[in-house]
């Protein structure tokens, strides 16, 4: 491709001319920015604050700019979220060592990751991304406006990586909808959608008859439901609960758990329980250890996430011993903030 000099001022100037001059005339509400990493940063350095400063003085408020790199290094991409620059990037980080390591490969004990790679990326969240919010920006810091996927235009589709097993895509779904940050559902996911790499992973969507009753459509529908419903689920904070390194037999091998609440969540409370492991029903115990939660004894919770919506207590201590099935998951809620 041509290359154009970013790196000249006038040039600059023209990309932020240009670029601003499209929102005002359509009212965008933000950019998706293609392979950031291929421009010098300090070209965002300037981009992101000039194009804020022309629209603020239009009242074109909280603009958002997220950015692609197509790479895996977790630092690389909180690197174009530093001060004065976009206000996110694609999680592609978590893409390969989340929803390849843990759920693709969970048909491959040899393979798959425990979930405590899941919690340890997380935890990087803050090291790794910006903390504060852009000025001018969206109001809320990078580090918690990750835009999450599970594949995309780029990568083979998840079906055609997990051998078109939709249990295990559902399953990681879950994840999707109950995450920190913002979720982006790649087309045709909902529709089982299953091709290779490029272009195979750009299937068409018109001549499907677009079906709304599949079995992967209704849990979608369902999950985006639970996370209008529940503001944990958009803007609580996280504090993981349970996070192992076991994959195989092991009683816990393959949860992960984690409760969203507090941050602008009001008292909005959920508890999110994944069960990756792909052989046998896993537990929130191991070893004579329980999962602890922050709630207080005897607070009962509800499984929204289950038809029959089935209520547990949480012991003394805080502790919540739950039993999940094999790709499976839970999405619990205080009985007293139960909306349907």
């Amino acid at each position: 491709l041509k290359d154009v000099a970013t790196e000249v001022p006038e040039v600059r100037a023209e990309m932020i001319d240009k670029y601003t001059r499209w929102v005002e005339l359509v009212d965008l509400d933000g950019f998706r920015i293609d392979t950031v990493k291929h421009v010098e940063n300090d070209f965002w350095r300037e981009f992101a604050p000039a194009v804020r400063q022309r629209l603020k003085a239009q009242d074109k408020n909280r603009f958002l700019m997220f950015g692609e790199a197509f790479d895996g290094n977790d630092e690389l991409l909180g690197s174009f979220t530093q001060p004065g620059m976009l206000d996110s990037v694609f999680y592609f980080s978590q893409h390969y060592q989340v929803f390849r390591d843990v759920f693709v490969h969970a048909r491959d004990e040899a393979l798959q990751k425990g979930t405590a790679q899941i919690a340890e990326l997380w935890a990087n969240r803050r090291k790794n991304y910006g903390n504060d919010p852009q000025p001018d920006g969206i109001g809320i810091a990078p580090s918690r406006a990750l835009v999450n996927f599970i594949d995309n235009h780029d990568v083979a589709r998840f079906l055609f990586s997990a051998g078109n097993d939709r249990e295990l895509l559902r399953n990681a779904l879950v994840l999707l909808m109950t995450e920190e940050g913002i979720p982006c559902l790649y087309y045709g996911t909902e529709q089982d959608f299953s091709g290779g790499n490029d272009p195979a992973n750009r299937e068409s969507l018109w001549n499907t008859g677009f079906a709304t009753t599949g079995d992967t459509f209704v849990h979608f529908r369902k999950l985006a439901r639970i996370r209008a419903d529940y503001e944990a689920l958009r803007y609580g904070d996280t504090h993981v609960v349970w996070a192992t390194q076991h994959v195989g037999g092991e009683e816990d091998a393959g949860i992960f758990a984690y409760e969203r609440a507090g941050g602008d969540a009001g008292g909005s409370y959920a508890l999110v329980v994944i069960n990756t492991n792909n052989r046998k029903p896993s537990s929130t115990a191991d070893a004579g250890n329980t999962m602890k939660l922050t709630v207080p004894a005897g607070t009962r919770l509800v499984d929204v996430l289950d038809p029959d919506q089935k209520t547990y207590s949480v012991a003394g201590g805080g502790e919540l011993r739950l039993t999940v099935p094999k790709q499976r998951s839970m999405i619990l809620v205080r009985q007293d903030q139960v909306k349907r």
